[in-house]
C-alpha cells in the first residue's frame, strides 16, 4: 500500500500486510487534537489462528486453544520531543468467536461462544518492562507487569480479578499473580490435573502467589461447598490455605513437596463435609494414598454428611501402604469414641484403595 506523509498530517491508502499467517489491513492517521500525547495512530483488522498463537507468539496454554478468530487493533505512537513521552500503546479487541478454549470452568469456552476481550499493552521506550490491562467479558479482568529476565519475557507481578466487581487499580507489591474476586464454579481437581500436565512447559502454579476469592460452587476432595471464601498464600515451603463458609471454617498448611516429611495440617473450627451429589456422572477422583504426606487434623465441630462426631483429633502417619492412624478421638458432650484407622492401597478393591 501507500503511506502519505505531509508536514502536518499522515495517512495511508490500501495498506495491507500479513500477521499470524492471515491478511491484515492497516489504516494510518494523524492523532486528533484531543490526544496531544500521541502523534500517529494505526488502526488494523485481521484474524489469528490458534496454531499461529502457539508457533509465532508462543502464548502459554495455546495447546488448549483451537480455531480462528477476528480482531481489531489500534497502535498509538507517542509524540516526540516531549519531556516525558507516553509509552507506545497497543489496544486489541476481539469477541473470540471461532476460538475454542479447553480449560476448566470458568475459563473454558466452546468455539461458537463469544467473549468480549479487550487488551491494552503499554511499552515504554527502552524499558525492560511491559504493562498490560484488560478484561474478558464479565469473567475476569487483570493488571500485570511483564519483565525481561535472562532474555525471556515473563509475568513479574499482577492481579487477576474474577467477576464483575471493581478491578485492580495498581500492581501488587509482591511478585507473582494474585487472584481476587468471585466466581460461580471451581473444580480444584481439574485445575490440579491440568497444572500437572503442563507444569514442565510454563510452570502455571509457580506464577500464583496468592488467592482470595469467593466461590459459589467449590468442588474439592469430593465435597461440594456452597458460597465459601478461599484464601491461599505461598510461603517458602508450604501453601497456607483458609476456607470460610457455612460448612467449613478451617486453616490448612500444605507442603509443596509431599516427600519432605512435613505433614498436611488441618485446624478447623467447623469441618462439615457434605459430599458431592451434583456431578454423579463424573468419575470419582482416584488418589493413591501412598503419594500423600502425613496428615494432622484438629476439628472442633466435625460431620460427614448427616453424621456428627463432635471434636476430632487424628494424626495419620505415612507408611509403605498409605496412611495409618493409631489413635483417632471423637469427643462431644454426650460421648467419646477412641479408635484407629487407615487409608491404604488395596488392588483387590474396585476403588484401588481401602479405608
Amino acid at each position: 500500500g501507500t503511506v502519505v506523509i505531509e508536514r502536518e498530517n499522515i495517512g495511508s491508502e490500501g495498506l495491507n500486510g500479513t500477521l499470524l499467517g492471515r491478511p491484515l489491513s492497516i489504516e494510518l492517521s494523524q492523532a486528533p487534537e484531543s490526544m496531544p500525547e500521541y502523534r500517529v495512530i494505526a488502526d488494523a483488522a485481521g484474524a489469528a489462528t490458534a496454531d499461529a498463537l502457539k508457533t509465532e507468539l508462543g502464548l502459554p496454554l495455546s495447546d488448549r486453544v483451537t480455531g480462528e478468530t477476528g480482531f481489531s487493533a489500534r497502535l498509538l505512537f507517542p509524540a516526540g520531543q516531549v519531556e516525558e513521552p507516553m509509552p507506545f500503546t497497543i489496544q486489541i479487541a476481539s469477541d473470540l468467536e471461532g476460538l475454542g478454549i479447553e480449560l476448566p470452568r470458568p475459563l473454558g469456552k466452546p468455539v461458537d461462544e463469544p467473549v468480549n476481550l479487550g487488551v491494552t499493552i503499554f511499552m515504554p521506550k527502552g524499558a525492560d518492562r511491559v504493562d498490560t490491562t484488560g478484561s474478558a467479558g464479565d469473567i475476569f479482568s487483570w493488571q500485570a507487569a511483564i519483565t525481561k529476565q535472562d532474555g525471556l519475557w515473563d509475568v513479574d507481578r499482577g492481579i487477576v480479578t474474577f467477576g464483575t466487581g471493581p478491578g485492580a487499580t495498581s500492581l501488587p507489591e509482591t511478585r507473582g499473580l494474585h487472584l481476587r474476586g468471585a466466581t460461580d464454579y471451581v473444580h480444584i481437581r481439574r485445575w490440579f490435573d491440568m497444572s500437572k500436565e503442563s507444569e514442565n512447559k510454563f510452570g502455571t502454579m509457580d506464577r500464583v502467589r496468592s488467592i482470595d476469592m469467593t466461590v459459589a460452587n467449590l468442588h474439592v476432595l469430593g465435597q461440594h461447598l456452597v458460597n465459601h471464601r478461599i484464601r491461599l498464600d505461598r510461603s517458602a515451603r508450604d501453601w497456607h490455605v483458609e476456607v470460610e463458609g457455612e460448612d467449613v471454617v478451617a486453616k490448612t498448611v500444605i507442603p509443596y513437596d509431599f516427600n519432605s516429611g512435613r505433614p498436611i495440617v488441618v485446624d478447623a473450627d467447623r469441618l462439615v463435609l457434605p459430599g458431592d451429589e451434583t456431578e454423579q456422572d463424573v468419575e470419582p477422583v482416584q488418589v493413591d494414598p501412598r503419594t500423600l504426606p502425613p496428615i494432622s487434623v484438629r476439628s472442633r465441630e466435625t460431620a460427614f454428611g448427616k453424621r456428627f462426631f463432635g471434636a476430632i483429633e487424628a494424626d495419620f502417619n505415612r507408611t509403605a501402604d498409605g496412611l495409618e492412624s493409631e489413635t483417632i478421638i471423637a469427643r462431644d458432650e454426650t460421648f467419646e469414641i477412641i479408635g484407629n484407622g487407615s487409608w491404604i492401597l488395596d488392588e483387590s478393591d474396585p476403588a484401588g484403595t481401602r479405608s
